[in-house]
């Protein structure tokens, strides 16, 4: 868990009541995304399907308590800490019923593999795994996301860590590599699927995120 020293007032810690908050901002802010949408059946039961994926992935993040909440309640970022990326067998059992939920029982191979691609990815060293950041529609542009980066990019630079996201919308890549984001791998998942851009943030010398 990290200190709270690191947050500013702008942001706060979600807790388990506040689950159902981030759930919503973060399928809103991912409703148009290629990968998100590749991953969820595309039927009359999407917007449910939807809820499940980030729902379940919740459920595996909880215990670590970083997910962050902005003041106004419009944006969301949920990092996996260091030493916590590898799943017990419990919850990878989780993770695969997730997909045939999300995906359909069919798909379920084609999940795995991208399940397990996905895993091999992660930075040999200790890092912090951006899995989610989302800021609702109408609060983009507006530097939400920054100060939802801040803190963690902050702790890393002061104790060392990487830090690590798969980014599935090319139009953000310009947002991560203002914040000094590096893409490492382009990844299309297959022939029409669409494209991953692993990125990782090494520490800086001297941090750039100063909070005020």
């Amino acid at each position: 868990m990290i200190d709270n020293s690191f947050l500013p007032k702008s942001l706060k810690k979600a807790t388990v009541n506040d689950i159902e908050k981030v759930v919503y901002i973060i399928c809103k802010a991912f409703d148009n995304d290629p990968v998100f949408n590749w991953i969820v059946k595309q039927d009359n039961r999407r917007g449910a399907r939807a809820e499940k994926l980030v729902t379940i992935s919740f459920d595996l993040i909880i215990p670590f308590e970083e997910i962050y909440l902005s003041e106004k309640d419009n944006g969301a970022a949920v990092w996996v800490p260091p030493d916590n990326h590898k799943l017990s067998i419990n919850q990878t059992l989780k993770v695969l019923k997730m997909f045939i939920s999300v995906a359909g029982f069919g798909r379920l191979l084609e999940m795995m593999k991208f399940f397990n691609y996905m895993q091999s990815q992660h930075p040999k060293s200790p890092f912090f795994h951006l899995l989610y950041l989302g800021v609702l529609p109408e609060a983009q542009g507006q530097g939400v996301g920054t100060s939802l980066l801040k803190p963690i990019l902050k702790y890393c630079d002061e104790k060392g860590f990487t830090a690590y996201l798969e980014n599935s919308n090319e139009k953000n890549l310009p947002f991560y590599q203002k914040n000094r984001f590096v893409t490492f791998n382009e990844w299309k998942i297959n022939n029409k699927g669409p494209r991953i851009w692993f990125m990782e943030r090494k520490p800086q010398g001297k941090s750039i995120c100063r909070i005020v």
